[in-house]
C-alpha cells in the first residue's frame, strides 16, 4: 500500500464535478482524505478567452495500485465527468498525480511528482496542507518551505466546500 497525493481543479459546475470525483475516488480508498479548496482564477487562458473561476484542491488515498494504474483510473474519471481537453478554457474536472510515495518516475507518459507542484501555489498549499511534514522527494526541501518560497501568482480564496 501506498500514499497517493492527488490534485483536483475544476471551472465548470465545479461543486457538483469535484463531488462526483472525490466520490470515485472513495471507491479506491474509502478513508480518502481532502484538503480544503480554494478558488483562484484561470493561469493560462486561452487567447481571447475568460475562463471561469477554478476550485482547487487535493486528496490523499492508499491503494494497492502502480503509478501507471492510478493515472489511468485518474483519466478514466476525467473522462467520465467529460473532460474535453480540446477546449482549455471549460473544465470539468483535471485530476493530476501529484505524488505517488516518495517515488521519482520521469518517462514520456507520467512524471511523478508532478511539475506543476513546485509552480504553482494552489497546487501546493492543498498537499503540504495534507501533508505538512512531507519533504518533496527530488529537491528534498520540505514542501512547507517550498510553499513559503513560492511567490504569489494569483490570489487564493477558501472555499466552504461543503456550503459552496
Amino acid at each position: 500500500m501506498v500514499d497517493v497525493y492527488v490534485g483536483l481543479g475544476s471551472n465548470c459546475n465545479r461543486v457538483e464535478n469535484i463531488g462526483r470525483a472525490l466520490d470515485a475516488l472513495r471507491k479506491l480508498d474509502s478513508n480518502l482524505i481532502t484538503s480544503k479548496f480554494y478558488e483562484s482564477a484561470s493561469h493560462s487562458p486561452a487567447a481571447g478567452q475568460h475562463p471561469s473561476p477554478y476550485y482547487n484542491g487535493a486528496a490523499k488515498l492508499t491503494c494497492e495500485y502502480s503509478p501507471e494504474k492510478i493515472k489511468s483510473v485518474l483519466t478514466d474519471i476525467e473522462n467520465a465527468l467529460g473532460r474535453n481537453r480540446q477546449n482549455p478554457a471549460v473544465v470539468t474536472m483535471d485530476i493530476d498525480l501529484l505524488l505517488y510515495g516518495d517515488l521519482v518516475i520521469t518517462t514520456p507518459a507520467l512524471n511523478v511528482p508532478h511539475p506543476d507542484l513546485l509552480q504553482y501555489r494552489h497546487v501546493l498549499l492543498p498537499i503540504a496542507e495534507l501533508a505538512p511534514g512531507m519533504v518533496h522527494p527530488v529537491s528534498k526541501v520540505p514542501l512547507q518551505q517550498l510553499l513559503s518560497e513560492l511567490p504569489d501568482q494569483r490570489s487564493l480564496f477558501h472555499v466552504d466546500f461543503q456550503s459552496a
